[in-house]
Parts: C-alpha cells; structure tokens; sequence
C-alpha cells in the first residue's frame, strides 16, 4: 500500500503563494527521500530528516503533499506520506528542525499537489482529499485539532454522482480556500463546482460555464472534467476554474466563440460564469501577478507539447511566452512578491527540470531537480534525481495580510456608469496591516459587480492596506447607470469615505463626498432646496434584512407643513434613490427640511443640485447638544456660505451661530435679511430649519463657526460655494464636527487634475504648530512640509503642494500632528468642481 502512488512522486509541483507575502527564498519539497529544503531559492538544497515518536511511522517517510499555516508559515508546516507501509500526518511548529506524526489507518490520502489546505483564520482547521480503498472515490476530510483527528466532509450527490454510486457524495478532486475569509471552502469534482461557508457543514452548488447533465439531459461524457478552481487573491467573488478534455476534445477550442474546456472565469462568486480565450483544451489552473494584473496558465498548443500562456486583460485574450515543453500542460505559478519570476513545471516530466522566468515570460531557463542523497546514507557515492511531488515557497517574515474583521458601516449611495464613476479611499489609520472587505449592492440588495479597474470586476472586494496608507478605489464609469450602496468591513482603524461624480465634457468631475456611517436610524432629517435653479435629491440604503416603509414630515423655512402622502419602500440589502419632489410634489418652489421615519434602521443622504454642480448633505440621526464647530467659511471674492440648521430633537431648542476670524477675532459677515454680523441667535422647533445665507460682498475673507449655546439636538450642514458669471455654483459640504485631535488623516490627490488644501480651526486658549507628513498610495514616505501655525481660536489653511512640492504628481495620505488638538477640513478640486475631504481624527 506504501508505494500504491509511488508513480505520482513525478507529478508535478504547486506552489502554494499567498498575495502580499514577502519574496520566498526557502522551498520546501516533498520527494520520496522525505521533505527537502532549499534556502536559496533552488540552487542548492538538503534533506530534512523526519524523527517522530510514534513507532509505526519511524523512518524516513516518503511525502507527496505539504502545506502550511498561513499565520505562520515559515515555521509551521502540514505533510503528508507513508512511512514503512502506514500512511501518516506530518506537522512541524519550527521551520522542519523536529516533526509529530500521526498515522493515517480510516483512508488514505489522494497524492494530489496542494491538497493540503488550512483555514486562513482558524488555522486549527485543515482539509485534504483523501479516498478510502478506490481511486478515483474522492471525498474531502477536515481536521480541526492541527490533523491529530478526522472527519469525512460529503460533497452534494448530483445526476452525474448519485448517492447510490457515491455514499461519500461526489468525489472532489481539487479544494480551494478564501484567503482571507475564515469558513469558506471551494471543491470541484467532475462538472461540478460546490462552496460552503460554514467549514463543509452546508453547501451550494455553484453554476459554471460548462453545462452540467442536469440542465440537458446529454451524457455526462459529454462534458469536460473540472480540474481546479482559484479564487483571485484580490478578490474573492472572482474565480477561476479550469477544464480538461472529454471525448469532444477536438470541439475544445478554448475560445470565447466555441468550445467546453479550457477555463471559465466568474466575477459574481459562481452564479455566471464566462469562458476565456486560452487557446488549448484543458489548464491546470491560473496564477496572477496581483501587481500588475497579469495572468499565467499552462495549456497545450498541440498534441504532447506544453505551452506556458500569459494574459494582460483578465484572460479575454492570452499569448503564448514558453512553448516546446516536452510533456503537456505545465503548471505556471507567480512570484508574488517578486511578479516577473515565473515558474512553471510539467505534469509527470522526466527531464530533471522546471523552468523559470525571471522577466515576467519574456525568457525562460531550465533549472535542475537537486540530486540527493538518502537520509541513511548521506555518502552516496551514486545521486539520484529527485523529483517534486509537491512544493511550498515558505514566504519571508511577513506574514498574509489579516483576515476581515471588525464592525461594518454603510456608503449609502454610489452611482456607476452614463457618465457617473464613484471613488472610495480608504486609510488605515492604525499601526499594522488591516484587511477590508468592501462590498457593492444595487437597488433590490443584490450583489452589484462593478468594473474597478485594475482591481478587477467584483461585487466584493477584499484587500489590505498597510499602516498609514491610502487605498483608492475607482469605479471606471462605462455602461448604463447602476446606482447602488456599499458596505464596508474593517476594523475601525480603516476610515474614509467615498466621492461620486458626473463626468463632463471640457471640464473637471462634478462631485460630492458620502461617509462611511457607523450607524443610521429609523428617524432621519435632511434638508432640501427647490428655490430657483436648485433640486435636491434622496437616497437610502436599507442594510438590513427587513423591508423600510419611510414616510415623511416636511416643513418648509418658515415653518410651514408640506403635503407629504405617499412612502418610499426600501427593499431589504436595497437602495432608494430619486429627486424628493417625485415622491413628494409639494416641495417644488420651497426650501426646508425632510424628517423621515423608518420602520427599519436605514442610512440616508441629500444631495442639492444647481445645474451639472452638485453636493451632498449628510442625514441628521442621533444629534446631541453639544457644541458644533464648522472647520472652514469663506465670503467674498466670489465665495459665500450656507448653513443649514436643524432641530432634529422632541422639543424647541435654541442655538447661536458664532463667526470667527483667521486671526481668533469676531468675524463680521454680511447676511441675508440680516445685515453685518457676527453672530446669530435663534429658537428652532423640532423639525424646523434655519437658513442662514452670507452675501458675497466685498474682498475674500475665511475663517470659522461655531454652533453654541444648544438646549437641545441641533446639527446640520454648511455649504461654501464658488460663484460663477459662465456656470452654476461649485459647492462642497462642511459638516458641523464635534471631534478635534492632534492626530488628523486625510487623503491627498495630485493625480492629474486634481489639488488638495486644508483648512484648521483652533478653539483653545493657545497656538497650534501642525506639521504635515506625506505618503503615496504606494506606500512610500515622502517626508513633512514645514509647520502651519493656527492662532488661538484662529483658523489657517494651505495648498498641500505649497507645504510639499514633492507629492505633485502622486496621490496618498498626509498625516497632520499638532501640539494641541484642532479640527481639520479638506478639499479636493479637479478645475473649477471642488468637494470637501473628510479629516479622520485619532
């Protein structure tokens, strides 16, 4: 029984890469003279010896199939093999230097490369595909105490597999793990592609590009066997499953045209699925350059002659870099860390090589199987070649990027496609890496795949970002419109927010900014304006798993009720959005204020049109009494200011608005029906609005506000607009903030186009020194501009590129720290169209 497999120790190599990982230097092989190791990157390699305790596994064991723990995977290690006629599991905590071994004596485990894989977060829990005495019966056991026990994990029966035949379900040949998402297991087995994610409790039978006998009836020979499935290490809801050939191999043509096998791709974690264009009739999987995007699979270009294939456009179309390989489809795998080394090794080759490129395919040189000596006999006079029947890249230091977790918070519209794009950025604010999942829905709560670019088309998108980077994220824009919500996952050191914009012809993006919400409400407050030239519309996003009725109460500026039958539905995981007068008419020719009530916990935004130029008003939920203060006001020189003031409390409240100078001094600001003042006091009751307009008039001054004197939950929004004699006025949004720190991040973008600026407002006693430092979205430091000095209850502001000349031409994040707290505001303008940045304070 030991040597049942003894031909599969020539079958080829896996190499099991992780995205993020450090470049790997040590190899760890397994070959029938036990594990081997190579800390030089295959130049030169040596036998681990393998002493375990358990008698009926002593001696040197012959190993087929290794993996590792992906929280530590320079040191801990999981093999499998027989040692004198019994098969065991093999485990190392320290990097091969001592061994536990149990026997394996219920089933025998399937010598299948990289059939060894280990949860990415409860690493206790380990799958492999093992048999019980007929090749080819398949199932899949898991282990959750590190391999010590197993448990038989049954596939789904199917038409092809009926339970009759396959008491263990349908056999499964290949097994893939979520990188980043605990739980969650893919299995193919012949036509079939399963997920479960509950760790094999239940499963889904996923829908693939090749049709399965239960949708027409025809013979299961008809159809190509599944190989392998690979989910994108940047995104999980994108997969990859290969086909090899049935006996209609001569239609495999592997075009997007024609054909059954060769490799399918879905961008919608499974339910659809799309055949690629590689030109051969069966593939052993797909590796990716998750810098660059590139792709590589191994294919045959004619009979017995292999052909390694690279993809630049998500594997539409592919061209051949590596031909003539003497045995059919190589297996190609990337370099993670280093994306132009590629390796590729052919399925049961007997040449003693595997190939590497170290130019992204462009040349390829073989390199030698190490020639070895047996534990026992470290003096061989004769070496023999020592084939891999599985392979690791033990990755560096560093280890994967942390699954997902933490709580979730809610973008409460995005717009994609007829000239709308959405931007998310994303901060890590903390000190370590932090992974995200950020997660696209439309208007029904379905999953909303949406071209990303060079991240790909995905309804889900999972990354990581390091400790005080930048991450942008860009819809392309292209097609009909989609709009929709998002759904963030991420501990609470990744903050945000997100931009979306209409594209126009001549002139920069028309945009406005959406938060990343913590929490929404059943009762929310938003301003509106259908004064002359102006609309305003409203979008909800219901996160939840119970349908919204909202209905809504409005008051007009002097307090007036406007008619508001009718309600706004909400599907649940859904998304609302329209103008405010197409649900409610009465608002037309009036400003004021919507109080919206929910049946189900919602999020909501407003956004206040003139013309093409837009911005968005954030809902008022939950507002307290506290002291607001708006960062940033202009009047003058073609600027002036807009406050929007709420009662969203249960009884009257009253407020004062206070203006300040830069230098810390009363500011006098000309207001509409108000004159020259520099401070405004009023009772608003619940629900009402004030509207309080400067006039622009006169030379540029800034400065800021402060909202005081509050007996009850006042809030709202301000709003600076550029005036224009040739267009509408561009405006941005200022939320009234009650969070000051002397630690502020806040995205920058020099990209071309666009500019940033600051503005701070100091309330204390005493001057602020604020010193700004810069990093691109690449990660790399670009040093500290000079200090910016904001006067005792004074403001100041700055263009970034004044501060840093050096970040022209890059975008990232700037870290402002002061030695006493100040609020902060940013501003992104892309020519005349400007929105306000959020500043995240630590």
């Amino acid at each position: 029984m030991g040597k049942l497999h003894a031909a599969a120790i020539a079958a080829g190599l896996l190499l099991f890469l992780v995205s993020g990982l450090q470049a790997a230097t040590t190899i760890v092989a397994t070959t029938g003279l036990g594990p081997i190791k190579s800390t030089d990157g295959g130049v030169t390699w040596s036998v681990i010896p393998v002493n375990v305790s358990n008698g009926i596994l002593s001696g040197q064991p012959t190993l087929r199939v290794i993996g590792y723990d992906p929280t530590a995977p320079s040191t801990t290690w999981y093999a499998h093999g027989d040692a004198g006629g019994t098969y065991g599991f093999y485990r190392t905590t320290d990097g091969g230097l001592t061994w536990t071994g149990t026997p394996i004596l219920n089933f025998i485990p399937a010598a299948i490369p990289g059939s060894i894989v280990v949860d990415p977060v409860a690493t206790n829990v380990i799958y492999m595909i093992v048999y019980t005495s007929i090749v080819g019966k398949n199932y899949i056991a898991k282990s959750t105490d590190h391999g010590l026990t197993w448990n038989k994990v049954k596939l789904p029966s199917t038409v092809s597999y009926p339970a009759a035949n396959n008491p263990d379900g349908t056999p499964s040949f290949w097994i893939a793990t979520d990188p980043r998402q605990t739980g969650v297991l893919y299995a193919v087995g012949g036509h079939y592609v399963f997920k479960t994610i509950d760790f094999g409790a239940t499963w889904t039978t996923l829908s693939t590009g090749v049709d399965t006998p239960e949708k027409n009836g025809l013979a299961a020979g008809a159809f190509p066997s599944l190989l392998r499935i690979n989910v994108d290490p940047r995104v999980s809801t994108t997969l990859y499953v290969s086909a090899g050939a049935s006996f209609v191999a001569p239609k495999c043509q592997g075009t997007p045209a024609g054909g059954q096998c060769g490799m399918y791709k879905s961008v919608d974690g499974g339910a659809t699925w799309t055949q690629l264009g590689l030109q051969s009739y069966t593939s052993l999987g797909v590796s990716i350059d998750t810098v660059s995007g590139a792709m590589y699979a191994g294919g045959i270009i004619s009979s017995g002659s292999g052909t390694v294939y690279r993809s630049t456009d998500g594997g539409t179309n592919w061209t051949p870099v590596k031909n003539g390989l003497d045995h059919a489809t190589p297996r190609v795998l990337v370099d993670p860390n280093t994306p132009s080394t590629v390796y590729a090794q052919q399925n049961g080759s007997t040449n003693g090589f595997y190939y590497v490129s170290t130019d992204s395919g462009a040349t390829w040189n073989p390199r030698p199987l190490p020639a070895l000596c047996e534990v026992t006999k470290p003096n061989c006079s004769t070496a023999p070649t020592t084939n891999f029947s599985d392979l690791i890249l033990v990755p560096g230091a560093a280890s994967p990027p942390p699954p997902v977790t933490g709580p979730t918070r809610t973008i409460s519209h995005i717009a994609n496609g007829d000239g709308w794009r959405t931007t998310t950025i994303l901060i890590n604010t903390g000190t370590q890496l932090e992974s995200f999942e950020l997660k696209f829905w439309d208007e029904n709560g379905n999953p909303l795949p949406l071209d990303l670019g060079a991240d790909g088309v995905t309804a889900d998108l999972i990354d990581a970002i390091q400790p005080g980077v930048a991450r942008f994220i860009r819809t392309a824009g292209t097609g009909t419109l989609k709009p929709g919500w998002a759904e963030l996952r991420s501990s609470l050191d990744i903050d945000g927010l997100s931009i979306f914009g209409l594209q126009s012809p001549g002139h920069g993006d028309s945009e406005a900014a959406v938060p990343l919400s913590p929490s929404g409400g059943t009762e929310l407050f938003i301003p509106f304006d259908y004064s002359t030239g102006y609309s305003t519309g409203v979008a909800f996003a219901d996160p939840g798993q119970q349908l919204a009725n909202v209905t809504a109460t409005i008051l007009d500026d002097v307090g007036a009720n406007v008619p508001a039958a009718g309600t706004i539905m909400v599907p649940d995981r859904g998304h609302y959005a329209n103008v405010l007068a197409a649900k409610f008419p009465g608002v037309v020719g009036k400003r004021g204020v919507a109080h919206f009530t929910s049946t189900a916990n919602i999020f909501g935004l407003g956004i206040r049109a003139n013309g093409k130029a837009f911005t968005s008003i954030d809902a008022l939920a939950g507002v307290t009494a506290a002291t607001k203060t708006i960062p940033h006001i202009a009047n003058g020189g073609g600027w002036k200011t807009t406050f929007l003031i709420v009662c969203a409390d249960t009884h009257a409240a009253n407020f004062t608005l206070k203006f300040w100078h830069d230098d810390g001094t009363p500011l006098p600001l000309p207001l509409v029906a108000a004159g020259i003042v520099t401070s405004i006091t009023g009772t608003l009751q619940p629900g009402e609005i004030r509207i309080v307009e400067t006039v622009n008039a006169g030379p540029l001054v800034t400065g800021w506000a402060e909202l005081s004197g509050l007996t009850g939950g006042i809030g709202g929004t301000a709003i600076f607009a550029l005036q224009s004699p040739v267009q509408a006025d561009a405006e941005a949004a200022v939320p009234f903030s009650t969070a000051a720190s002397t630690h502020l991040f806040m995205p920058y973008d020099y990209s071309p186009g666009y500019s940033t600026a600051i503005a701070f407002t100091n309330t204390g006693g005493t001057a602020a020194h604020v010193t700004a430092t810069f990093t691109d979205d690449a990660g790399n430091d670009l040093g500290s501009g000079p200090s910016i000095t904001v006067p005792a209850h004074g403001h100041n502001s700055a263009v970034l590129v004044l501060l840093k000349p050096a970040i022209a031409g890059t975008r990232g994040t700037v870290l402002f720290t002061s030695d006493v707290p100040v609020f902060g505001l940013g501003l992104r303008a892309n020519g005349v169209a400007f929105t306000s940045l959020k500043v995240i304070a630590k």
